[in-house]
């Protein structure tokens, strides 16, 4: 009599694992790669439903964050003077640090501004990137803000773009 009791449990566990087997088989695969397990960003056109094996690099990537400002349409001149408030703030922090880093202008357009950071090696950048996030111009800035990874610039210098984007109060309207 105590074994029919068990035996039913053991009959829906061994059922339920079916079930859960099934599911697991009929999900379907991705052809990317999360970019979390690769550290290699996935090609954008894959979050679309299109099924893609392309691989990005951080370049690549950049480009397409950057293609897509480019092609939101004009700054409104809020954005490019809050954008421009940012730059001047860390140019006035550098220039205080004594360290080599050329921040260059801000390009402005309707979903937000780039600039591009170069620092003389990766060791200034390390120890200027912490203090260039806490600087307040960019603590108070409405919306999303993007650092690109370091890469290759002139020189054995090395880069890394900020994109910030138009938050709701200075999109076009």
């Amino acid at each position: 009599m105590r074994s029919r009791p068990v035996t039913r449990w053991v009959w829906i566990a061994f059922a339920l694992g079916l079930v859960g087997f099934q599911c697991h088989r009929e999900r379907p695969q991705s052809s990317v790669q999360s970019s979390q397990d690769s550290g290699v960003a996935e090609d954008p056109t894959s979050r679309s439903g299109i099924p893609t094996t392309a691989r990005l690099t951080a370049e690549d990537e950049l480009r397409g964050y950057l293609d897509s400002l480019r092609t939101s349409g004009p700054a409104t001149v809020a954005l490019s003077d809050k954008a421009r408030a940012v730059t001047t703030e860390w140019r006035a922090l550098t220039r205080a640090s004594g360290d080599e880093i050329a921040i260059g202008e801000a390009e402005c357009y309707a979903a937000g501004c780039a600039t591009t950071i170069e620092y003389a090696s990766r060791k200034i950048f390390d120890r200027v990137n912490g203090a260039l996030s806490k600087t307040p111009a960019l603590s108070q800035w409405p919306g999303r803000r993007f650092r690109s990874g370091l890469m290759p610039a002139s020189a054995g210098q090395v880069a890394s773009t900020w994109i910030l984007y138009a938050g709701p109060t200075m999109a076009p309207r």
